[in-house]
């Protein structure tokens, strides 16, 4: 009986050879390893947006300044202006709500009620305007005690 179980398992040898693992991937082997090179994203210069501007930009509107209307307060801009504003992120208009006391915008007479129209005599609509101008006025003073900006007050008389 011992010659038997000898040929038993030279079988289960044969049967284990005859599967190689290296089968299993011939695939994997055929496809490049390298990507394609994508390109580099600098390569497109950035183009203006395409739709045409429902206005023309602050710095091409006409600014005019009508004493009997305006104010103009000529204040700092690295220091709290110390009011709050409307406009929000809806571009309401940029009425002054309420004065902080204590504040230059309280001590340079600015009321509740004035609209902010310019920054620097370029008219500004929208709150991100007001920032956009205020914040070129910082970069232009930057370094210095004070930042003077002129800001220009639409003042509503209730008849």
């Amino acid at each position: 009986g011992r010659g038997g179980s000898m040929s038993n398992s030279n079988v289960g040898k044969v049967d284990s050879a005859s599967t190689p693992a290296a089968v299993a991937d011939p695939r994997a082997a055929e496809e490049p390893p390298t990507e394609p090179p994508t390109e580099p994203p600098t390569k497109h210069p950035t183009k203006p947006p395409t739709k045409p501007p429902t206005k023309p930009p602050p710095s091409e509107r006409p600014y005019v300044f009508d004493e009997t209307m305006m104010t103009i307060r000529t204040m700092d801009a690295f220091k709290s202006f110390g009011w709050v504003r409307g406009g929000g992120l809806l571009g309401g208009p940029l009425g002054i709500e309420k004065v902080i006391p204590g504040k230059q915008a309280e001590s340079l007479g600015v009321k509740v009620g004035f609209q902010i129209a310019a920054v620097d005599r370029v008219p500004v609509e929208t709150a991100g305007e007001f920032t956009a101008e205020i914040s070129k006025v910082k970069a232009k003073y930057q370094g210095q005690e004070v930042a003077p900006v002129e800001v220009t007050f639409n003042v509503f008389h209730d008849e």
